[in-house]
């Protein structure tokens, strides 16, 4: 019963958006937590989780369309990389942070690969496997987005 008819488990997706939800509802009341910025840390916390849960299981839902976790996990790492060298543009922590960005653009590249890979398999296929992928990236880039309008990048 947990599962539907096409074998898709929709929990960990659920999972994975509450945790932007959640994240969204920290930035539009910011004294939820009474401190402001106790609320934006908790709101870009969830906001990683929730890319980084929201990349794998959009890879889990068509088992063909592998690199969506690479990317998503990269983009975290990422958006984690970013906001360290935002707030604290300090030599001796950049250098304690520069893995963080090696790992970003690895899991980034390696997805796109992936992706690419699984997109040009199968020419038969080419327009549904494009289709599925633009609607998995659009998901991933919305999430990074809000991680970007929570920290008033833009």
């Amino acid at each position: 019963m947990d599962k539907q008819d096409n074998n898709i488990d929709y929990k960990g997706m659920a999972l994975a958006l509450s945790f932007l939800i959640v994240a969204v509802f920290l930035y539009c009341f910011p004294n939820y937590l009474k401190y402001e910025i106790s609320s934006k840390v908790v709101a870009i916390i969830l906001s990683v989780i929730g890319i980084m849960g929201l990349g794998f299981e959009l890879n889990r839902i068509n088992n063909k369309t592998k690199g969506m976790d690479d990317v998503g996990l990269g983009l975290a790492f990422f958006v984690v990389w970013g906001i360290l060298y935002y707030y604290f543009p300090l030599w001796y922590i950049n250098i304690f942070t520069l893995p963080l960005l090696l790992g970003a653009s690895f899991g980034i590249t390696l997805g796109l690969l992936r992706i690419n890979i699984i997109l040009f398999e199968n020419k038969d296929k080419v327009i549904t496997n494009v289709f599925i992928i633009i609607i998995q990236l659009v998901a991933v880039v919305s999430s990074i987005l809000q991680i970007l309008q929570i920290l008033k990048f833009i």
